[in-house]
């Protein structure tokens, strides 16, 4: 059946509209990234522009091309969670561990945030576990600290470090101990985290958990063997911190019970 000549009309118009914006984004985007390469290769990246990233790149854009504060194309794209955008971008050769201003690799950006389709995909193609940031933190501090629990697993079943230390000798389990749920701990402690290892002085995950972390966090290193007792370089155990510095009453109650019951 023929279409009325008002539909053929509406396609016809649509049609024009759909070229025109096409030949306007062939035009104004190698003007784009002549003044600003990594600005605008970043913003496409982030809005998780497919089409025209892919334009760009075939333009001849540097893949790695970064802004003025530090962002590249892939790190972005793994911040904003699009598979999509960094399986263009590696294909078209970005460095897979190319840091950020502060050092953030798109491991480090997608573990944080558990894009573990990402995650999966940025480990398969090669990406280093050990890569930290100015900071010192591997991606599996950051995954263990925001309670990216699929990451952490991945991670961990990749081969990453368990006792890696940042630049005051957090380790991811340190990092876990003040997540929102146990997982992290339990994902760690099963694959062999040292538990009573401390930072830099002498705080252990105990410690950390008694002070910032949650009465659960508390209550599951204390039933996985935590000593109770130790002490930091201060001098301090984990009672002492949760009663001089602390308000969790919870916790407070559940490293009272502990300190008393321990020989």
């Amino acid at each position: 059946m023929m279409a009325p000549p008002e539909i053929k009309g509406l396609w016809t118009l649509r049609n024009c509209f759909a070229c025109s914006a096409l030949l306007l984004v062939w035009l104004v985007l190698p003007i784009a990234i002549a003044q600003q390469p990594g600005g605008e290769l970043v913003r496409l990246a982030a809005a998780g522009s497919a089409a025209e990233l892919q334009l760009a790149l075939a333009a001849g854009a540097d893949p790695d091309a970064a802004d003025e504060w530090g962002e590249r194309p892939l790190v972005a794209a793994a911040a904003q969670g699009s598979a999509e955008i960094v399986k263009i971008l590696l294909e078209a050769g970005a460095d897979i561990d190319a840091g950020d201003g502060s050092g953030w690799t798109a491991l480090a950006r997608a573990s944080q945030a558990d894009h573990y389709e990402i995650v999966r995909l940025l480990i398969e193609a090669g990406a280093d576990l050990e890569a930290a940031n100015d900071s010192g933190w591997t991606p599996l501090m950051h995954a263990s600290r925001f309670d990216a629990v699929r990451s952490v697993s991945a991670l961990i079943e990749a081969g990453a470090d368990l006792e890696a230390a940042d630049v005051d000798g957090w380790r991811p389990l340190l990092y876990a101990s003040l997540a929102a749920s146990t997982e992290p701990l339990r994902l760690l402690l099963a694959a062999g985290a040292d538990i009573e290892a401390a930072d830099d002085e002498g705080w252990t995950a105990l410690m950390n958990a008694s002070l910032s972390g949650t009465a659960d966090n508390v209550r599951f290193l204390l039933e996985a063997g935590a000593d109770a007792r130790a002490i930091n370089d201060s001098g301090e155990t984990a009672l002492d911190i949760v009663r001089n510095y602390g308000s969790n009453t919870r916790a407070l109650e559940l490293l009272e019970e502990a300190t008393l019951a321990a020989p």
